[in-house]
This record gives structure tokens, C-alpha cells and sequence, in this order.
């Protein structure tokens, strides 16, 4: 880093140069962005905002009905958002996403058919209903 000679003090010459501090700073910071995109990190970007829209849905969910509620919409961006990322994982062959992706699956998927086999027998139950 080279400092100025013409102060009291040493500031870098950044700090007093045409171009600031902020300015070097995310310029830098652009340029190493630009390096890291790709359609697979776009991918994984993707599908990590997916799964943590689920947790916006379930707290404004939660904000109206005045109590702490998972509503049905959590379980689908969960599912989506997390099969996303787990193709990211394996695109990336990282064990740990992987593994925590792959078995969360199972879980989303389970209370996903749990939401259908409860719909289903609403709407069988509906029926009997009207017609007896």
C-alpha cells in the first residue's frame, strides 16, 4: 500500500486519490462477482432464495392469524427451493448439501401427501354429505 508523503500522517493514497475508497472497494467487488457467475451458481442462487421464501410466507401467515402456523405454501417453496439446491449440491459434488438436501426431501414431500390425502377426504367427506 503506498502512503502520502505530504501529510502529518500516513493515509493511504487511495483515500486521496480521483478515484475513493468506495469506489476501488466495489469495483473490485464487481469484477469478482462478474467472475463467479455462472448458470450454476445462478441455479443454486436461485433455488437458496426459494427456500428462504418459506420462511417470509410461514411469518406473514403466522403475523395474521395471530398464532404460529406452517400454511401450505412453505411445504411446496421448500420442496422446490431445496430440489433446486440439491441439483446445485450435485452439480458441485458437495456431500454435505447433498445429504441435507436429499433427506429433507423426503420430508417436504411426505407432509405435501399428508396435505393431499386431508384435501381428498374433505372433499370425499363433501360429497357423501350432499348426497345423503
Amino acid at each position: 500500500m503506498k502512503f502520502s508523503k505530504n501529510s502529518r500522517w500516513l493515509i493511504p493514497l487511495n483515500f486521496i486519490s480521483n478515484k475513493g475508497i468506495m469506489e476501488t472497494h466495489l469495483s473490485s467487488f464487481v469484477v469478482w462477482l462478474h467472475s463467479q457467475l455462472n448458470l450454476w451458481v445462478a441455479i443454486g442462487l436461485f433455488g437458496q432464495s426459494l427456500f428462504m421464501m418459506r420462511f417470509l410466507v410461514q411469518w406473514i401467515y403466522s403475523e395474521r392469524v395471530k398464532q404460529s402456523v406452517i400454511p401450505e405454501a412453505f411445504w411446496y417453496l421448500s420442496l422446490g427451493g431445496g430440489l433446486i439446491v440439491l441439483a446445485y449440491a450435485i452439480h458441485k459434488q458437495d456431500l454435505v448439501f447433498i445429504l441435507s438436501q436429499g433427506l429433507g426431501s423426503f420430508i417436504y414431500i411426505r407432509n405435501i401427501q399428508l396435505i393431499w390425502q386431508q384435501k381428498l377426504k374433505q372433499r370425499v367427506g363433501t360429497r357423501i354429505d350432499t348426497i345423503v
